[in-house]
């Protein structure tokens, strides 16, 4: 059964253009965009902040992608299908948490002011 699965996941060519979005994409540009509109209200150590996390996740998306088969190869699949899961779910509540901030501040009786 695993290698049926396997089989079909090297021949599946979705997952580069999956990825391309993910990384550079709507989401990630809207992200910036809001962490930056959010660090500029506060101080400058906070915009360095974030713009040292932004340095982070582009080193380590780097990394991960750089040695993709490697770490496949340790975890395994049905290890690499439960982390592709959870961060999904990660990502779904990240969206919650925008689209519940960009309510408070159209309709600011939401957040009781």
């Amino acid at each position: 059964a695993t290698e049926k699965y396997e089989s079909r996941d090297t021949e599946d060519i979705s997952i580069m253009p999956l990825a391309i979005p993910m990384i550079a994409g709507p989401g990630a540009i809207t992200t910036t965009i809001v962490l930056m509109n959010e660090a500029t209200t506060m101080t400058p150590v906070a915009m360095v902040i974030v713009l040292i996390s932004i340095g982070i996740s582009i080193v380590l998306t780097y990394y991960m992608m750089r040695h993709s088969d490697y770490i496949v190869t340790k975890i395994g699949q049905r290890e690499y299908r439960a982390i592709n899961r959870l961060m999904g779910m990660l990502l779904i509540a990240i969206a919650v948490q925008f689209v519940i901030n960009g309510l408070r501040l159209a309709f600011p009786l939401l957040s009781g002011g």
